[in-house]
């Protein structure tokens, strides 16, 4: 071999090794330069709206409704069997629907201005009506179809879990016997969705996360089933007792993980656990629980409120001030449901089962219930504005990007 060879063979290593740092430094830049989003959510401006003397201010049915540019609050206070739609720029009332539902009535959704979902109070059926009340159609929430196949289902009248739009509506289902059937009823699916176009129901392919099993069903007893959002195609439900969200699309299901920092130790009710009105209460105020989500379509992102653990038991069989003395926080995820922040908000403040997302962002019920200047016959709201700003990622700690700020922190 020449001399001339080696040396060119040399020549070529030596460019290959120039050209090869030359692509891990850029590449270690870009690595470098890349950014991540950083939510938080300010306190901003306070609205009430009046309500009629003796409905309820601690459990009414809120929802936000735009309709050629015009902004409205809908209020359904609870057990009162009407809806009350605001003028939300004016802050007074636009009209008022009264149903002719015969007392059968627990939740009311506002499709269009002249059309509203109504949840009968049994949680088995629903009806269409119109402004004026009247019932346009019913629809039995469980046709032949599918009691065939489960034939112990029952509806569920949970409000936080009906979401519509003008193509159709979701919601949870129970089941009876649930504590009885143990986990092979617990495994079975618990959403269901009517199609207005199809004039059809359909079961969706979700069921209870494992907690579920392992209480033997009691977990159904002391929490709400959970919530659900959709949006597009895409279903996103949210059980209380999971870490995770369960996302459905197009048929496919995935676990989407969006747990708060602080990770909660969310525990089945024990062995002994009673069925009655004191255990209820002690393991509601005792267990934390990621108990609402919502999602904010104006800015795609969604908020995941956790209530966690609250060992004050003065508080005992009052479930207004047990959800307002929990401490709540907020996860902030972006519209893929990668977490972007989170704000734990101050005690006794808000009344956080009472809230609604406006064009403006999310806002929370100021209707504390131990607060001593509260409004009378009036629902107040405090705006919390988002705010998304970019950091760098710098640094790498135990196998996870750290931003510039959490590194500062971390040293």
């Amino acid at each position: 071999m020449s001399i001339r060879y080696i040396q060119s063979f040399i020549n070529i290593a030596i460019l290959f090794l120039i050209a090869l740092l030359i692509s891990c430094s850029i590449k270690s830049k870009s690595k470098s330069s890349k950014k991540q989003l950083i939510a938080t959510l300010t306190p901003g401006e306070n609205v009430s709206f009046p309500i009629d003397s003796g409905a309820s201010l601690y459990e009414p049915i809120i929802n936000f409704y735009e309709e050629d540019g015009k902004m409205y609050l809908v209020v359904s206070p609870h057990a009162s069997g009407q809806l009350l739609v605001f003028d939300f720029e004016k802050k007074e009332l636009a009209f008022k629907v009264k149903f002719q539902t015969h007392g059968d009535y627990s939740n009311a959704i506002l499709l269009s201005m002249d059309s509203i979902l109504v949840e009968g109070s049994s949680g088995e059926h629903f009806y269409l009506s119109d402004t004026s009340g009247k019932i346009k159609n019913k629809y039995i929430l469980f046709p032949k179809s599918i009691t065939d196949n489960f034939s112990n289902a029952v509806g569920s009248s949970i409000t936080n879990a009906l979401k519509a739009d003008f193509t159709g509506f979701y919601t949870f289902y129970s089941q009876r016997g649930l504590l009885e059937g143990g986990e092979e009823v617990l495994k079975r699916p618990c959403v269901i969705h009517y199609n207005f176009k199809k004039e059809d129901w359909e079961y969706i392919n979700v069921s209870f996360p494992p907690l579920y099993y392992q209480s033997g069903g009691h977990y159904t007893v002391t929490h709400i089933l959970g919530d659900l959002e959709v949006v597009g195609n895409k279903l996103v439900v949210n059980f209380p007792a999971s870490n995770y969200l369960t996302v459905y699309e197009n048929g496919n299901i995935k676990q989407v993980e969006a747990k708060a920092d602080e990770l909660p130790i969310i525990v089945p009710p024990s062995t002994n656990f009673r069925n009655d009105l004191d255990d209820i209460d002690t393991y509601v105020l005792q267990s934390p629980a990621y108990q609402f989500l919502l999602y904010d379509s104006y800015l795609k992102v969604y908020y995941r409120f956790l209530l966690g653990k609250h060992d004050d038991m003065s508080s005992k069989g009052d479930i207004l001030k047990n959800y307002d003395e929990k401490p709540c926080t907020i996860v902030i995820l972006d519209s893929a449901l990668s977490k972007i922040g989170e704000l734990k908000l101050p005690p006794k403040t808000y009344h956080t089962p009472d809230h609604f997302v406006g064009s403006k962002g999310l806002y929370l019920s100021t209707n504390y219930v131990d607060r001593s200047a509260i409004r009378k016959n009036m629902l107040s709201y405090r705006l919390l504005s988002l705010g998304i700003t970019k950091q760098k990622i710098r640094k790498v700690k135990n196998g996870r990007r750290q931003s510039a700020s959490k590194r500062k922190s971390d040293d």
